[in-house]
């Protein structure tokens, strides 16, 4: 069961891994106060540390730092409804990260 409520919302996300040193990007589906579903072919192991700058419209970002909770590929047939992703949960947030959710909640 889930402890908090989930707000759809598609935001691009560009995240890195360990030191930093490469950039990979991905799409948020939806959105929570403990975490979020990050749409994206590049996948990262259970427990890895993600540091990421979620975009807005305007062009402002985010920043944020997670932990990948779960993955799975995206699936190969183009009509299966599953989204391949990663479930991070978060660790840390720029106060904007919740000021957003209380926006879309209201």
């Amino acid at each position: 069961m889930r402890r908090s409520p989930r707000f759809p919302q598609r935001l691009v996300v560009r995240f890195s891994a360990g030191d930093g040193a490469w950039l990979r990007s991905g799409c948020t589906l939806d959105l929570s106060d403990g975490g979020l579903f990050l749409n994206s072919r590049f996948l990262l192991p259970e427990g890895t540390r993600v540091s990421g700058s979620v975009e807005l419209p305007g062009g402002s970002r985010i920043e944020v730092g997670a932990v990948v909770s779960w993955s799975r590929p995206t699936p190969k047939a183009i009509n299966d409804p599953a989204r391949g992703g990663m479930g991070l949960k978060l660790v840390w947030a720029e106060r904007a990260y919740f000021e957003l959710l209380s926006s879309i909640a209201a």
